[in-house]
């Protein structure tokens, strides 16, 4: 999925996946950050949360929260790359994982 500049992402997550697994982000100008707001919406029957990390740093994400419901993080990122992961239980083990870049 591509999005464009000042456009809120929305991922949908299930029990151990989400969709989609990989974002790109464009960029606004050149080699500045980038405000992005990303909206979870959980769908299924556990808890899930969205994590984003920077190698293995945590840069923001949701809190858990039960399934039916949408929570949303807004983030300014540096252009680069990103990983994004529920981090409930064994959840990114068995699946709920994704890319995010941002260019």
């Amino acid at each position: 999925m591509t999005v464009p500049p000042g456009r809120s992402v929305e991922i949908v997550g299930e029990d151990f996946s989400f969709d989609p697994k990989t974002v790109l982000v464009e960029g606004g100008k050149a080699g500045g950050r980038v405000r992005v707001e990303i909206r979870l919406r959980n769908q299924g029957a556990l808890a899930h949360n969205l994590k984003v990390f920077e190698g293995d740093r945590e840069v923001g994400g949701t809190p858990a929260f039960q399934g039916a419901m949408t929570r949303s993080t807004k983030l300014s990122l540096e252009p680069g790359a990103y990983r994004f992961v529920c981090t409930v239980g064994d959840h990114a083990e068995r699946g709920m994982t994704g890319r995010f870049t941002v260019r």
